[in-house]
């Protein structure tokens, strides 16, 4: 809540009069830094996180979009890399060198408290742990990882893993497939084929429902758990299916 106190704002140093919001602890930020909390992190997380964090947040936020070349390969970053990670060492990857290492670093989602009566997804991502110099072995283990995963399921476009099918409850005849792509990616449109005794059963992929730390993508990627919308009957497909989408 807006409370009327003579600090400068804790953020961006304003003496301006008027209603300023108070930070977890005992820092006071004006309205205009409260407006931006809201855009670049959200209110929900912001609110309980302490001016330290916050702060943090924003300076490694600021890296990750100014670093014009990828801390790894030296490739000139794009401004829309939706991949591209900044590691513990505050070194940034491109999304092509940080994406073919989260098959053994993959993204694990999990539900907290958002500080109300409400629940909210979050993100767990190991790579955040990882330096420059840790780099080159974890990609090491990732391509062997692949190798192994290749023999397994087979030379695919892409295997994916139901953990969950539901209804979709904003569209009639509409299911949500959710799981983990195992190997390669899965494009709107790609045809899933899953194996039953009686014979094979083929799906296309209507939409691509990624997380909401990849609302972005137009595809859902290796090593990520995301939704793959379907319409029609999907009474063969169960929690635990191996999906695969053959190569062209």
């Amino acid at each position: 809540m807006g409370k009327t106190v003579p600090n400068k704002c804790a953020l961006c140093g304003s003496d301006a009069p008027g209603r300023r919001w108070r930070v977890k602890g005992s820092k006071y930020i004006c309205r205009e830094c409260h407006d931006r909390l809201n855009v670049e992190i959200g209110y929900a997380k912001w609110s309980n996180m302490n001016f330290t964090e916050i702060k943090n947040y924003l300076s490694d936020k600021e890296r990750l979009s100014t670093q014009k070349t990828c801390s790894f390969c030296g490739q000139k970053l794009s401004g829309n890399d939706l991949f591209r990670k900044l590691l513990k060492d505050k070194s940034v990857l491109c999304g092509k060198c940080a994406e073919s290492m989260r098959i053994v670093r993959p993204v694990f989602l999990t539900v907290k408290s958002d500080g109300g009566y409400g629940y909210e997804t979050a993100a767990d991502d190991p790579m955040k742990e990882l330096t420059i110099e840790d780099v080159p072995w974890v990609q090491k283990e990732a391509a062997e990882e692949r190798e192994r995963r290749a023999a397994k399921y087979g030379n695919h476009k892409a295997v994916f893993v139901v953990d969950d099918v539901t209804k979709y409850k904003k569209e009639e005849d509409t299911h949500e497939i959710y799981g983990r792509v195992m190997l390669g990616r899965i494009d709107k449109g790609d045809t899933l084929r899953v194996k039953r005794r009686e014979g094979e059963y083929r799906k296309v992929v209507d939409k691509i429902n990624p997380p909401e730390y990849l609302k972005k993508s137009p595809y859902l990627p290796e090593g990520h758990e995301g939704n793959l919308m379907v319409s029609g009957d999907v009474s063969f497909i169960y929690p635990g299916d191996v999906l695969v989408v053959e190569r062209v």
